[in-house]
C-alpha cells in the first residue's frame, strides 16, 4: 500500500512538472516576437562602412529587408549597395565635378547638360544594375518568428560590404559624357561635350581621389 501511494504521488509530481514546464515555456514564447538564430552580432562595418575606406578604395554598405530565402536577402542587398554608390556619387560629387569639367571646357550651358548627365545616367545604371566595383564580405542572419497562433516561420536578412575604387569616379565622369553626346541632338551640346572629354583626358586620376 506504501508503496502504491508513493508511486501515485510520484507519478503526480512527474505530470504537474511537465505540465508547469509546458506552460511555462508556452508564456515566453509571445505572438508576433522574433529571435535571432544565426550571425547575431554585426560587424563594425554593417554601421561604420568609412573604417573599411582606404586612399584607393571606398566602402558601401548594402542591406535587404526580411526575405523567405538567402539568395532573394543577399541579392537585395547587393542590389541597395550599388543604389547607395549611385546615390552617394551622382548626389552632389559627381554633378559638381562634371559642372567643373564643363567650366573648364568653357560650357556656357554646363549646368543644363551636367543636370541632363546625371538624370540619364542614373535610370541607365539603375536600370542596368551595372556599378563597378567588388562585393568584398557578407553577413547573412536567420531570424525566427512566431505567429498569433504560435507557429514559426523564418526568414533571412543580409548586409554586403561593397567596395569601390576612387580612381573609377574618372571613368564614370567619362562614360556618363560620352552617353550623353551620343543622346543629344544639339550640335552646341556635342561640342561642348567633346571639349569637356578634352579636359576629362588630361586630368588625373588623382584629380578625383575627393570622392
Amino acid at each position: 500500500m506504501i508503496k502504491t501511494t508513493t508511486l501515485f504521488i510520484t507519478s503526480l509530481f512527474i505530470i504537474f512538472s511537465i505540465i508547469f514546464f509546458l506552460n511555462c515555456s508556452t508564456k515566453t514564447i509571445k505572438p508576433g516576437s522574433e529571435k535571432c538564430l544565426t550571425n547575431c552580432q554585426d560587424p563594425d562595418w554593417v554601421h561604420k562602412p568609412k573604417i573599411k575606406d582606404t586612399s584607393q578604395l571606398k566602402a558601401f554598405v548594402g542591406q535587404s529587408f526580411k526575405h523567405s530565402t538567402e539568395r532573394m536577402a543577399i541579392e537585395y542587398a547587393e542590389n541597395n549597395a550599388r543604389e547607395k554608390v549611385l546615390s552617394d556619387f551622382w548626389g552632389s560629387y559627381g554633378n559638381r565635378k562634371l559642372q567643373t569639367v564643363l567650366s573648364n571646357a568653357g560650357a556656357s550651358t554646363g549646368k543644363i547638360i551636367s543636370d541632363a548627365v546625371v538624370q540619364d545616367i542614373k535610370q541607365e545604371w539603375k536600370a542596368s544594375g551595372i556599378v563597378k566595383g567588388d562585393m568584398v564580405e557578407y553577413h547573412v542572419q536567420k531570424w525566427e518568428k512566431y505567429d498569433q497562433t504560435g507557429g514559426v516561420s523564418y526568414y533571412y536578412v543580409a548586409k554586403v560590404l561593397f567596395m569601390v575604387e576612387r580612381t573609377l569616379a574618372k571613368q564614370f565622369l567619362t562614360d556618363a559624357l560620352e552617353n550623353q553626346k551620343n543622346k543629344s541632338g544639339k550640335e552646341a551640346d556635342q561640342k561642348n561635350i567633346d571639349r569637356a572629354l578634352e579636359v576629362m583626358n588630361k586630368m588625373k586620376t588623382s584629380d578625383f581621389g575627393d570622392w
